[in-house]
């Protein structure tokens, strides 16, 4: 639970903002940045009206209209005489409610895997970067383990694409980076069907060996090499996948 003590603007978590148009909005967007940030989280209660007001540098005018806003999305409960909390509805479900009426096109997912390269190239430098030599090492034997379990699975299709999903999101905690981990499952969730029409043309298994060849230059650490692995990689399943 988030405790602030004093209502001196200068002390304040937030960053005040200067009073012109748009305020409601700018308020918004603040209050967003603290939840992608994981600064705030599900249950924690927001500041009294006067002294969030304050923080901010806005009138409290201004503040209750952006509260009934993010109210009304979800993002904030109001419990009358009680106060305002941060509900359930993180960065990742405001990206689910924007994707559950996203009817996929051929357009729509060239523009998904177009997000998803540059997503991802960025998530793997930060990987190598941060994360842990284990954190590492599991990627590159999860993959092996899935390759030795093969002949082993009843719908090997789907078993290919679950351990595509996996493989993906397993870079993006790799990454340590929140908003990264916090919105690219749900991407790879909603591109789910597509990976196993693609499994089911033969894609799943070059995948996997497409998947090793980034995981050997995760384990080293080389930056260009994983970069470049993964781009080429998800350029030639979007190939396969839309031809």
């Amino acid at each position: 639970m988030i405790t602030i003590n004093t209502v001196n603007p200068s002390t304040s978590f937030f960053n005040p903002i200067h009073e012109h148009q748009n305020i409601s909005e700018k308020i918004m967007c603040e209050i967003k940045r603290f939840i992608s940030e994981g600064k705030l989280k599900p249950g924690d209660k927001l500041p009294g009206e006067r002294d969030l007001a304050q923080m901010l540098g806005v009138s409290r005018n201004s503040l209750r209209e952006a509260l009934k806003s993010l109210a009304a999305t979800g993002v904030v409960e109001i419990k009358h005489g009680q106060g305002v909390f941060i509900t359930n509805c993180e960065l990742e479900n405001i990206f689910k409610q924007y994707l559950a009426s996203f009817n996929i096109d051929i357009e729509k997912l060239r523009d998904l895997y177009t997000v998803r390269r540059v997503l991802e190239t960025q998530a793997i430098e930060l990987a190598c970067q941060k994360a842990s030599d284990n954190e590492l090492k599991a990627i590159k034997n999860f993959l092996l383990e899935t390759k030795k379990n093969i002949t082993k699975s009843q719908d090997t299709f789907v078993l290919l694409a679950e351990s595509d999903g996996k493989f993906h999101n397993s870079i993006m905690k790799a990454s340590h980076n929140y908003v990264l981990e916090q919105i690219m499952p749900t991407l790879i969730d909603l591109l789910l069907d597509a990976r196993v029409q693609s499994a089911r043309k033969g894609r799943a298994l070059k995948s996997l060996e497409e998947h090793l060849i980034i995981a050997d230059a995760l384990v080293m650490r080389n930056i260009e090499e994983a970069k470049k692995a993964m781009e080429n990689h998800l350029i030639q399943v979007e190939k396969d996948l839309l031809d």
